[in-house]
């Protein structure tokens, strides 16, 4: 076998004294001294050349001795660990540590015994947990042996020492895939158990206060021992079971079999986690390119286990999660054939001049199974030769899994099913590494992508195009996909820094997500931030960020005003594409929501120079705030579209818009396309949506037009702050139409007191005195024009109040911006509970419509004396029902209305038949 990857081994050892309460921070600290010295020990020139290569070991010796049980000492050392591996966890990807391995001395009845606890990646999967007891020579005190802790199994050798060959074989391929700037594919369930530990951690430490984000500093951690205590934490938090294809019935089986045993370059795993948001359990399905093998590519069982794989997910309606690491479809030759090809030159003194064509002699044809290749036979010489037309390559070794058109078609099934996976469930994917051809094509086909920064994702890498140009151009593959191209052109959706934080960005999302297509989302109250209580941010007329009242603020007095949704709930999405839009998800009292609301600043859009047209510029493009421009547009369209497609959320759009951008830049890049492009998304939306103008908001013209609830009645309400306004133009705009200067002066002369006398007087007056009455008046007028067109502005203001709205049915109701949150927190939750029973109602009756279905629901709340007017006792009520069995009513009284129907079709004799048939049935 290989060699071993080169190792760096940090061993400590602790002589002060510890006990119970102290371990846990003694052992942070420990582990914060050890990482530092690792790190200081990667830059030594020594371990430096072997980059990703290393393999990173810690050892940590506590010689005082516990008093403390062997239990208490597993879970707490377990915990400690796995906490701070969480907390560290950017350092421990990038300095390579694959085992933390802590010995400690637990004082017992009949002495003391050594117990060695350690998560290690060594054995396969990644910081897997393992307690030992170690016997030691009475004499000498070196080990004898380790035993399990639970006495279950003897261990001779180390502990943590495997099979020299299997280590080496696993590891290479751990550090190939670091080299590839990813993880080893079967470490991802280990990563992601590891996020999801530090998920139930931080849920049961949340406050009303924020956590603030990660700056990636090297800070020390809390104590981890305190922080993972979490309370409530099932003891089985994650269970993954990979699956594995049949290939003889072509369907996936869960199989448990040795990790890194795979023979196609395509993983994907069956995971049932119990998470903050759904404690007893919620099933996904996990897909992951394995680099390793074949560089990640495509080839013909890829694709295949990749659709079996999709639609396994797709037909359940469960999450599917793709990690993507790969090279595109797979490419290559029939290399049996490259030793024996002969060319024919047009002239054999002067190659020079070219060739005829390829061909094989006779004996080397003979020898090829059928179907290697198309040939026909000619005489040249008196030497009969096989000239190649066509080289097929059937059964030859080279070609299994595919070398060329048969992966494209490969990749034409997965990109099909992608598409569809995406109209039918949750897809979510993270690009690791890099992701080039297909790889590109299924992340954009899912939509929704998370992307780690150096992780470029691209059609043609830089060297086939700098080839084609014929100068060398670009310089890396980033130049053509990374984030800083992804992000702004709206492919991905958020970035982060490693793999560990794209594990954690992972469950970030699918806490907003049911647990399957047919579900409502996810209503639990994780944050302590109650529904009950004021909206502390105020909107100002002046620009501002609007993410302020979304999340919260500390003013600059440093007090904090909380926003309109759950302190610490706000995940922000596509922050870079289309900046006059903002678009995330977050909580309301507890239920998830996609949130739409809109830049009131003017934002810059920056637009790179093309390396490869030297006349081209770099461009900053400067746009107006509470405007849609195409790329908002679109972005507002694509948000709404990914918060109805197995997200299920209910959505809130905070409209602050004056309209669209209609200059000729914006008419010629389809403004009007991307504009009806949010129409067709509301038309197809399933979900409650809200549409609320906030507090010195404005919602005019067209941008009123394609948010207006008559496109979806059934689906959309919309509110408005008393101080909020809406209509077709703004005030001066209808002033200088319907509000003319001539319109002012009429006013001027039947409200200005001094201009009614100076009328009377001029009525009055001769000739001579008119003249000088006139320039009286005329000086009067001009006087006053500036305040009258204040007056006629505020008149055309008058018209666009929420009173006005309210009158004339536009909206549902006037809300004040500082009570919204409790009026949306009871409003949400019932139209949520409600419509999920409407669809279960209509599911079952597929002749009901939501009118007919909301009038049963009405009429059974009514016979039980609930006020169906009231939000807050229909939330109570329908808490209480049991919706299948009220959707099961409906559906035996629709069967047999139906039968009846065609019962009555038929004829008496086939009455009388039909009747007979079914008594002899029974």
């Amino acid at each position: 076998g290989k060699s071993a990857a080169p190792e760096l081994l940090m061993r400590a050892l602790y002589l002060s004294k510890i006990s119970k309460d102290s371990l846990s921070q003694c052992l942070a600290d420990s582990l914060d001294v050890a990482l530092d010295e690792v790190e200081h020990a990667m830059l030594d020139p020594r371990v430096a050349k072997f980059g990703q290569g290393v393999t990173s070991r810690i050892f940590l010796h506590f010689l005082s001795e516990l008093d403390m049980t062997r239990q208490e000492i597993e879970e707490l050392l377990t915990e400690s660990i796995s906490s701070h591996a969480g907390h560290r966890s950017s350092e421990m990807i990038k300095l390579c540590i694959d085992q933390i391995e802590v010995k400690v001395h637990q004082r017992s009845s009949s002495g003391f015994e050594i117990l060695r606890m350690s998560l290690s990646s060594l054995h396969g999967g990644f910081l897997k947990p393992k307690l030992l007891r170690e016997i030691p020579d009475p004499v000498t005190g070196y080990p004898l042996r380790w035993e399990a802790a639970d006495g279950a199994q003897s261990v001779t050798d180390h502990p943590h020492v495997v099979d020299h060959v299997q280590l080496s074989q696993y590891q290479a391929k751990r550090v190939a895939a670091r080299r590839a700037g990813s993880s080893y594919a079967y470490d991802l369930p280990g990563m992601l158990h590891l996020a999801l530990t530090m998920k139930w951690i931080n849920a049961s430490s949340v406050s009303d206060v924020p956590a603030a984000k990660s700056t990636g500093s090297r800070k020390r951690s809390p104590s981890p021992g305190r922080a993972a205590a979490a309370e409530g934490m099932p003891k089985d938090i994650m269970k993954a079971v990979e699956l594995v294809m049949d290939w003889n019935k072509m369907e996936l089986v869960e199989t448990e079999r040795p990790e890194g045993s795979n023979d196609i370059g395509m993983l994907a795993w069956k995971m049932s986690m119990k998470t903050p948001e759904y404690p007893q359990g919620r099933d996904l399905i996990l897909i992951s390119n394995d680099v390793t093998f074949q560089a990640g590519s495509f080839g013909v069982k890829e694709d295949q286990f990749f659709q079996k794989a999709s639609e396994f997910a797709r037909v359940r309606g469960l999450p599917r999660i793709y990690v993507s690491c790969n090279s595109g479809a797979r490419v290559g030759l029939v290399e049996e054939l490259k030793p024996l090809f002969k060319v024919k030159w047009l002239d054999p003194a002067d190659c020079n001049k070219g060739f005829e064509y390829l061909y094989l002699l006779k004996q080397d044809y003979e020898k090829l199974p059928a179907g290697t290749v198309e040939a026909h036979k000619v005489s040249e010489a008196g030497e009969e030769r096989y000239v190649l037309d066509a080289i097929i390559g059937e059964g030859m070794k080279s070609t299994q899994g595919g070398i060329g058109v048969e992966n494209l078609q490969g990749s034409g099934l997965i990109a099909g099913e992608t598409s569809r996976a995406y109209q039918d469930t949750f897809t979510l994917s993270y690009i690791t590494g890099r992701s080039v051809g297909i790889g590109a094509y299924l992340n954009r086909l899912g939509q929704r992508n998370i992307q780690m920064v150096s992780s470029p994702m691209i059609l043609t890498g830089y060297g086939a195009l700098n080839k084609l140009l014929g100068k060398n151009v670009y310089s890396s593959q980033d130049q053509l996909g990374g984030p800083q191209i992804m992000v702004p052109n709206g492919v991905t959706h958020q970035v982060v820094r490693d793999d560990q934080e794209g594990m954690s960005a992972i469950l970030d999302w699918l806490s907003f997500v049911p647990k399957d297509i047919s579900c409502p989302p996810p209503m639990s109250q994780l944050a302590a931030d109650p529904w009950d209580r004021d909206v502390e941010f105020e909107p100002s007329p002046y620009p501002y960020d609007p993410r302020d009242f979304l999340r919260g603020v500390i003013d600059y007095e440093g007090r904090r005003l909380r926003g309109f949704f759950d302190a610490g709930s706000w995940s922000e999405y596509l922050e870079g594409w289309g900046q006059t839009v903002i678009v995330g998800r977050a909580r309301l009292g507890g239920i998830p929501m996609g949130v739409i609301a809109v830049e009131t600043r003017g934002v810059e859009r920056f637009v790179p120079a093309d390396p490869s047209n030297p006349e081209s510029r770099e461009m900053k493009e400067t746009m107006g705030g509470k405007v849609w421009f195409p790329d908002s547009a679109f972005k507002t369209a694509q948000a709404l579209k990914d918060f109805n497609r197995g997200e299920n959320l209910p959505v809130m759009i905070f409209a602050n818009w004056r309209g669209f951008s209609g200059g000729t830049r914006d008419m010629y890049n389809e403004i009007l396309k991307f504009g009806a492009m949010i129409v067709d998304a509301l038309v197809e939306y399933k979900h409650p949506i809200f549409i609320y103008i906030p507090k010195h908001g404005e919602l005019r013209g067209g941008a009123w037009v394609v948010i207006d609830p008559a496109i979806n009645p059934e689906k959309m309400e919309m509110y408005a702050d008393v101080d909020a306004r809406g209509g077709i133009l703004e005030p001066p705009g209808i002033v200088e139409v319907k509000y003319r200067a001539h319109q002012q002066v009429e006013a001027m002369h039947r409200i200005d007191e001094k201009l009614m006398k100076l009328d009377a007087h001029f009525e009055a007056a001769n000739a001579e005195e008119k003249q000088s009455i006139q320039k009286e008046i005329k000086a009067r007028e001009k006087q006053l024009l500036p305040l009258y067109t204040s007056v006629a502005t505020t008149f055309a203001d008058l018209h666009d109040r929420a009173g006005r709205m309210k009158a004339k049915g536009v909206i549902r109701e006037s809300i004040s911006w500082k009570d919204s949150r409790r009026y949306f927190f009871w409003r949400v939750k019932r139209r949520v509970l409600q419509d999920f029973l409407i669809g279960r109602l209509q599911k079952a009756n597929e002749t009901l419509s939501h009118k007919d279905s909301e009038a049963l629901v009405q009429q059974w709340a009514q016979e039980s004396n609930v006020d169906y007017d009231s939000d807050v006792k229909m939330v109570s009520w329908l808490e209480t029902q049991d919706v299948e069995a009220r959707a099961e009513s409906v559906r035996t009284d629709f069967l047999k209305s139906h039968i009846q129907e065609l019962f009555s079709q038929l004829s008496q004799s086939e009455r009388a038949a039909m009747l007979s048939t079914l008594a002899s049935a029974k």
